[in-house]
């Protein structure tokens, strides 16, 4: 405790993310894959299956999550979580071409990476984020009809706000196979889960970032995705070349669904076939 204090509190050293899977240096391009909320490295397991050959992936589990540090001090904003990951892949002497590839809450910390080390980072696949603008002056909303935005807002705000609630109601959609038993929130997440939901997803500025960003990005999203403010996707292709958008036949989730993996795969292939060269 007092070590962690003084090394992570104190001094600000980040963490280091603990690494599901590593498959050993490569001359090529390395996949960093990064989970999503209440989520471990074990999404990316049906998927790894699939990935390119001469490619070094890594997988690893978020700050609050799996088997990475959990520490009550955390804001557990996109940032923080950057910064581990980038420590981490310091670590592991990460060089050359890296491709991040995000999921829900793991694409935006895809792109907070890419925001803070540009030159660490070749290209994005981000699969399902939940792109929310930033909000507007509480005037100006009030004269508004709710959005889909707005609604999305308001659910998470529940459900954060509500734990005992949002633990029932996991544990229920558990049992009746409404979402995968894997996603699990409970006493042991539950703070890491709502200060995420707070911190990374209802305050982010992605959107505005990715309008302008000269990264090579490829937006991913299953057709059935409730999380997905598809408008929005559709805007940034419009205003933005450097990022293609990818319908997949699919909800949210992408752990077990052969239709993302394959999709995930032929884009990642698309990407290391054809670099695009990003300052």
């Amino acid at each position: 405790m007092l070590r962690e204090k003084i090394v992570h509190k104190i001094l600000k050293v980040p963490h280091t993310l603990h690494i599901g899977v590593d498959t050993g240096e490569q001359p090529g391009t390395t996949i960093v894959l990064i989970h999503g909320l209440a989520r471990t490295h074990t999404i990316w397991n049906y998927v790894l299956k699939m990935l390119p050959d001469n490619t070094r992936v890594i997988s690893v589990d978020l700050l609050g999550f799996g088997a990475s540090p959990r520490p009550e001090w955390k804001k557990y904003n996109a940032e923080e979580q950057a910064m581990s990951l980038r420590m981490t892949l310091l670590k592991k002497r990460v060089r050359g071409n890296v491709i991040l590839v995000g999921h829900s809450l793991g694409a935006l910390v895809a792109i907070e990476y890419a925001r803070k080390y540009p030159s660490a980072t070749s290209a994005l696949v981000l699969c399902g984020t939940p792109l929310y603008k930033s909000e507007p002056r509480k005037l100006v909303r009030s004269l508004k009809l709710p959005t889909g935005e707005d609604l999305h807002r308001s659910m998470l705000r529940r459900l954060r706000e509500q734990s005992d609630f949002t633990k029932k109601l996991n544990y229920y959609a558990r049992k009746v196979k409404f979402i995968q038993d894997d996603f699990i929130v409970d006493d042991s997440n539950m703070m890491s889960v709502t200060r995420s939901m707070e911190m990374a997803i209802e305050n982010q500025s992605a959107f505005e970032w990715l309008m302008t960003t000269e990264h090579r990005t490829a937006l991913m999203y299953g057709r059935f995705d409730p999380f997905v403010i598809k408008k929005y996707y559709k805007t940034l292709w419009r205003h933005n070349p450097n990022i293609s958008i990818h319908p997949v036949l699919a909800a949210h989730e992408i752990n077990r669904n052969k239709a993302y993996a394959v999709a995930l795969a032929s884009v990642l292939g698309g990407i290391i076939k054809h670099p695009l060269q990003s300052d």
